[in-house]
């Protein structure tokens, strides 16, 4: 399954709301500020700050509803002032155009530079050639999920997989060739089933995490993972073995990333030197 970039960016929807409703308890006191001040001075432009900050934090939609109020609240206060019995109904009609276009275009840009700055911590995530999550980011969706599986009482395995013939088939055939040979292994990565979780590690190194998954039954997805690597790899006739180790957290297992992912490597290669010839 390929990784949910964006998953542990998004907050919670209470926060919207709280945050959506804080923005517009501040253009309301903002808008009977500027009705109490002196009709020269006006305070309409402050509204810009809690819609610029919801739009920062959430986005485009969530904050329509601040520009609104906001929008509402400045023409209120002309009308109070009576700016449409001295300058005219157009005057007054302008005046809330002209500040209706100041803030949506605060919001445009800053829900704008929020997507382009999500896109870019996503693309930050990932490794560049397979698609997969890099190291560190793996890693921290490994302590993810082992927390999670620590409150459930549940186990989490993760196996590491190197491979075997790799370096092979780069003097032989070219750097080209090898990063053929990593795409089709991250394309097999991609596709394991929900929940799971993977992730390069570095060069031929790959890692996966199985999530709720004792040492059984981690034993049963790494034998369907080698099956399904070896029908890709073989599909291009690539004289490449995959080699994994598997490694379970548990009351005698690692209770740690580190030690989890070391115990895997461990076993990955024991498995190394008994393929060799």
């Amino acid at each position: 399954m390929a990784p949910n970039l964006l998953r542990t960016s998004r907050m919670p929807k209470v926060a919207v709301w709280v945050d959506v409703a804080a923005a517009l308890l501040a253009v309301t006191v903002i808008g009977l500020g500027d009705a109490w001040t002196d009709t020269r001075i006006s305070l309409a432009v402050f509204h810009v700050v809690p819609i610029a900050v919801v739009a920062a934090r959430h986005g485009l939609w969530p904050s329509v509803p601040v520009l609104i109020v906001a929008t509402a609240a400045s023409g209120m206060v002309d009308v109070m002032a009576g700016v449409h019995i001295a300058d005219g109904a157009f005057i007054l009609f302008w005046r809330t155009f002209d500040r209706l276009l100041v803030y949506v275009g605060a919001i445009v840009l800053l829900a704008r530079l929020r997507h382009l700055y999500r896109q870019a911590e996503a693309l930050a995530r990932l490794d560049g050639l397979t698609g997969l999550l890099n190291q560190r980011a793996f890693k921290e969706r490994c302590a993810e999920e082992l927390r999670r599986c620590a409150r459930h009482g549940q186990q989490l395995s993760v196996a590491v997989l190197d491979l075997d013939g790799f370096k092979a088939v780069n003097d032989t055939f070219g750097h080209a060739a090898g990063d053929d040979v990593l795409r089709a292994v991250g394309g097999v990565l991609s596709a394991l089933r929900s929940g799971e979780v993977s992730g390069r590690l570095g060069g031929d190194e790959f890692g996966v995490v199985f999530p709720g998954s004792d040492a059984a039954a981690a034993k049963l997805a790494v034998e369907r993972l080698l099956l399904a690597l070896a029908k890709a790899l073989s599909a291009r006739q690539w004289a490449v073995r995959c080699s994994i180790g598997v490694a379970s957290s548990g009351e005698e297992g690692p209770t740690d990333v580190s030690a989890l992912l070391h115990r895997a490597d461990e076993a990955m290669y024991a498995m190394k030197q008994s393929n060799r010839p």
